[in-house]
């Protein structure tokens, strides 16, 4: 029920200009957003009101109370607990999140008001629901002035399902007969490689999902589809006309299924031989088809069937480009770069590789004055003051397939531009560049709203870098000391005169030396000869493409050199003459705990020492059954990264470190978070 406020009641916000709202994403997946709110603005105009759907994910069966604002002027009340029966059908969970603002508030609002845009916000947070760009005013709606529909992207959406459609591919897929909906009869593929389906299946309440092509392998898709009556069909089964966007290519001579991640897992089975038809005859055939649909995205399938190159780059008078473009596996892309419309102001960004398509975090967008363009857009200084962009795209990169990347940009006014990407702007996190270089396209990235997940998806990264090693020298030794060779030339024969000076005098114990894929391999293969052939030692060598994980690849590496007992000495570290004494006794005797050696600060007066995992003593098969519960941390170590719960002995001021012990101030803020 909708309540009106007179003139009297409403109110203005005074004093200090708020923060600006946050908008909810219309995605159910937990992951897309940092908000707990998810909803979309399905409808706006003078004849229906405003129609959409809210929801709380925490909270699905609450009904949220919301407010409609023309500008930030409250003009009416509402609430959700209208049925939607899509939206329930991919959440899973039973829920009234639709809403319903009459026409009759429009039509009586007052004239100055009515200049104003609209907006729906959730009563009593910072939140604003939206419908993929801002909302008209009502004088908008009254000269028809939108040229655009409102609502969702629908290349957005289905590359959102796809993402879902990941999971799915990777479980074991078994078409049993008690799984089996439907039929794909007829098929089309446009000049953009989507394929426009149409067959019947089982009726059911959702009109898109995360789904899997098996079709001789398993391919991850997006499926979106609408419904049509057919007579031929009992009142349990329904006509489709559907869009599958993957990377699944149909022949004639395969017959594909395509598994349907609903509340259960079902399948429709397609034609053998597969009927494949020109896209034009596809086409009209859904055009005359369309007036029977229900329930389904009709309208906007439609404009795509029509316009199916909704990706191919634009020549209009928009510009816009990437200058840099920073790819961190698992969370996404951190992008900097500019967009030009003098008919209109940017406001939601997406990419696109191949059949990926992320969208951008709306969150995350940063605008910037960028004057440099004045010649790409003379004149337009005001524009200029808010061309220039930062942003998060959330999404998984193909690194090892940058296919013909895009960049879409949507307008305010609802129009769009496409635009061609160069591959060289790309730069994978860790490999080219360190995780601190995105703190210049977010100075404060550690209170973003997606750090958390940001941070999860860097440490993740930079473990999974600590398995690439190669051998460049191995001889077997029971006992070693392992030692990170620092990145400069005089700490590295600095360590070596060390090793040759206290280990050479100890029968029995070997030395493995890990160094960088640098130009510091060569001295570590002279330091390496130098150690074995002059001093004696026991020294194999070991070439890492990430020292500062060489903890979390340990295991292997002992392994491959016979080694069950170990002093572990990260980088920057380098034992005191009592902590080498120390270390050595350690490796001959049979203690079967770890031990801390103690590090210090050689500059600090403070007389205690920190426990720290870069200067451990320990066993091989211990640490082979720690491992896989340790939590990786972003530059390998963060203080003990847990090993004092393990009763570690300490052994006080016994190493020297020449290096941050938990590395720079952002790789700190990282493994703060992912403790």
């Amino acid at each position: 029920m909708n309540a009106r406020i007179d003139t009297e009641q409403r109110f203005q916000l005074v004093g200090s200009a708020p923060p600006p709202r946050k908008r909810v994403s219309a995605s159910l997946v937990p992951a897309d957003s940092t908000l707990r709110w998810r909803g979309n603005i399905d409808a706006v105009s003078l004849e229906h009101g405003i129609e959409g759907w809210v929801l709380d994910l925490a909270a699905p069966q609450t009904l949220l109370r919301l407010q409609l604002l023309a500008g930030d002027e409250l003009i009416a009340e509402g609430a959700t607990g209208v049925s939607r029966d899509d939206v329930v059908s991919l959440l899973g969970s039973s829920a009234s999140p639709g809403f319903r603002f009459s026409a009759e508030i429009l039509a009586e609002l007052d004239p100055k008001l009515a200049e104003l845009p609209l907006c729906v916000t959730i009563a009593g947070e910072n939140v604003e629901i939206v419908a993929g760009a801002t909302l008209p005013s009502v004088a908008q709606l009254m000269s028809g002035e939108l040229a655009q529909p409102i609502g969702f992207d629908l290349m957005d959406r289905l590359g959102l399902l796809r993402q879902g459609g990941v999971t799915l591919s990777a479980s074991p897929l078994r078409p049993g007969p008690w799984k089996e909906v439907g039929c794909i009869e007829v098929l089309s593929i446009d000049e953009g490689g989507l394929v426009w389906v149409q067959g019947w299946m089982r009726r059911c309440a959702a009109i898109d999902a995360p789904a899997a092509v098996v079709d001789g392998r398993k391919e991850p898709a997006g499926f979106v589809y609408t419904w049509f009556e057919r007579a031929d069909l009992n009142a349990e089964h329904c006509g489709f006309i559907g869009l599958i966007h993957s990377s699944w290519v149909p022949t004639p001579a395969t017959a594909p299924l395509l598994f349907i991640k609903g509340e259960e897992v079902v399948f429709v089975r397609g034609l053998a031989p597969t009927r494949i038809i020109r896209h034009a005859e596809f086409a009209a055939t859904f055009r005359n088809l369309a007036n029977r649909c229900h329930t389904g995205p009709t309208a906007e399938l439609l404009q795509l069937i029509d316009s199916p190159s909704s990706w191919t780059p634009t020549q209009s008078g928009a510009s816009a480009a990437l200058d840099t473009a920073v790819v961190i596996p698992g969370f996404g892309c951190v992008a900097q770069g500019w967009a030009v419309n003098p008919l209109s102001r940017a406001v939601r960004f997406a990419l696109r590789f191949g059949p990926n398509i992320l969208s951008a975090d709306e969150d995350s967008i940063i605008y910037s004055p960028r004057p440099d363009l004045s010649n790409v857009a003379p004149g337009c200084d005001a524009l200029l003051q808010q061309a220039g962009f930062v942003v998060a795209f959330r999404g998984e990169v193909p690194v090892r397939a940058l296919d013909s990347p895009l960049l879409k940009v949507v307008y305010e006014d609802g129009s769009s531009s496409r635009h061609a990407l160069e591959t060289r702007i790309f730069r994978t996190i860790g490999s080219a560049v360190e995780p601190d270089a995105l703190l210049t396209h977010y100075p404060s990235l550690p209170r973003e709203r997606f750090f958390p997940e940001l941070a999860f998806a860097l440490r993740k990264a930079d473990r999974m870098q600590a398995a690439s090693w190669r051998p460049i020298a191995i001889t077997p030794c029971l006992r070693a000391i392992v030692c990170v060779l620092p990145p400069g030339r005089s700490g590295a024969y600095l360590l070596a005169e060390q090793l040759r000076a206290h280990v050479s005098v100890r029968e029995g114990a070997g030395v493995l030396l890990i160094a960088g894929q640098t130009t510091m391999r060569s001295d570590a293969i002279t330091l390496r000869a130098s150690l074995a052939e002059d001093a004696g030692i026991p020294c194999s060598l070991i070439a890492a493409r990430r020292c500062a994980q060489a903890l979390y690849a340990l295991d292997s590496m002992l392994k491959a050199i016979g080694c069950e007992r170990f002093v572990f000495l990260g980088p920057g570290m380098l034992p005191t003459g009592s902590g080498w004494d120390a270390a050595l006794e350690y490796l001959g005797s049979a203690e079967r705990g770890g031990c801390f050696f103690g590090v210090t600060d050689p500059t600090s007066e403070e007389p205690d020492s920190t426990d720290c995992a870069a200067a451990i003593g320990w066993t091989r098969s211990a640490l082979e059954e720690w491992l896989p519960t340790a939590l990786p941390l972003l530059g390998g170590h963060a203080k003990d990264n847990g090993l004092g719960q393990l009763g570690f002995r300490r052994i006080p001021r016994s190493v020297c470190y020449s290096r941050e012990l938990d590395g720079s101030a952002f790789v700190q803020a990282v493994n703060r978070v992912t403790r």
